[in-house]
């Protein structure tokens, strides 16, 4: 049986066998990245937030991961920046550097609060800036003379 030749028939049949695979594979993918976008869709809304505080962690706590995680602290709570390939967001430092102190943003977030997982709404996209801040904290909480 070893000495046996594969006949052409039966290459043909195996590369059918490997295509076939390969497209089940590539849809059952698809299917489950439509499932986590339609679930986290249902989540998204827009927000007025009034930036307070904005820190930056590089490892997550429900990951460990060392990839940059931004807590933006807020008026209306506690948000996270991060970067998510569901919501086609790969720019977590730009949106980071933007969110100014003081300043008043309409942004659009996506996700729920849990508390003890420490996992916060992401913050998408900024839709519009209402009243643009200050790069320095201390001009925003300094009192006006």
């Amino acid at each position: 049986m070893a000495d046996a030749t594969v006949t052409r028939r039966q290459r043909w049949a195996i590369a059918a066998i490997a295509f076939a695979t390969a497209v089940v594979v590539l849809a059952l993918i698809a299917a489950v990245y439509t499932v986590i976008q339609h679930h986290r869709a249902a989540s998204q809304t827009t927000v007025t937030i009034t930036v307070v505080d904005k820190r930056a962690d590089y490892t997550t706590r429900t990951t460990g991961s060392t990839a940059p995680c931004f807590r933006i602290f807020t008026d209306a709570g506690v948000f996270a920046d991060r970067n998510e390939v569901t919501a086609h967001k790969l720019n977590s430092q730009v949106l980071f550097d933007q969110l100014m102190y003081g300043g008043v943003y309409q942004v659009q977030i996506r996700g729920t609060r849990h508390d003890n997982l420490g996992v916060y709404p992401n913050i998408i996209k900024i839709v519009r800036v209402i009243t643009q801040g200050h790069p320095n904290p201390a001009v925003v909480i300094a009192p006006s003379t």
